[in-house]
């Protein structure tokens, strides 16, 4: 996927994951700059896990109108499984505060979303959903779609969404539990 971000400022938190180098590297190859810290103005913000409200609340002070936040949960947070109450309250979590702060700082032009996603390759959670999902497990190149998709300037009317990524996990494709 190519959106045009040349010239806006990223930055990527959270711990280090071979996910969120992927979401770099793709918000890099589509002409933002990664930068390695939130310092002076930032147009994106992605937030792979820790999403404290008073820090993105700061992180949107020095967001111009038209700033972009993305925050990664699990699809826990839309359709819960048995026997993961803490991880699906923590992704519900996630995806309430996506919608909160989306009302939070529409007065500042800032626009707000998540990605729900499903079980990803490699994870514990995809061996435990596989056969659950469409067409299996995510891979990172999906979920990076996914985020581009949200921050490309085009998506300029689109605040408060939960965009899934999920191989149809929680529209129910074969749940069996």
């Amino acid at each position: 996927m190519q959106v045009d971000l040349a010239g806006q400022i990223a930055w990527v938190g959270g711990p280090p994951t071979p996910l969120g180098e992927a979401i770099a590297a793709g918000l890099a190859a589509n002409g933002a700059v990664v930068a390695p810290t939130i310092a002076g103005r930032l147009d994106i913000l992605v937030q792979l896990e820790g999403a404290e409200p008073a820090a993105l609340a700061r992180t949107a002070g020095i967001m111009p109108r038209g700033g972009r936040i993305v925050l990664l949960t699990s699809a826990l947070g839309v359709v819960p499984v048995r026997g993961e109450a803490a991880a699906n309250v923590a992704a519900a979590g996630i995806v309430q505060l996506a919608r909160t702060l989306a009302m939070d700082f529409a007065g500042g032009g800032i626009l707000v979303n998540a990605v729900a996603v499903g079980a990803l390759h490699g994870e514990t959670l995809a061996g435990r959903l596989r056969g659950h999902a469409q067409f299996g497990p995510a891979s990172a190149h999906d979920v990076v779609r996914a985020v581009l998709f949200l921050v490309d300037p085009a998506s300029s009317y689109l605040t408060g969404h939960v965009l899934v990524v999920d191989g149809g996990w929680t529209a129910g494709y074969t749940r069996d539990f």
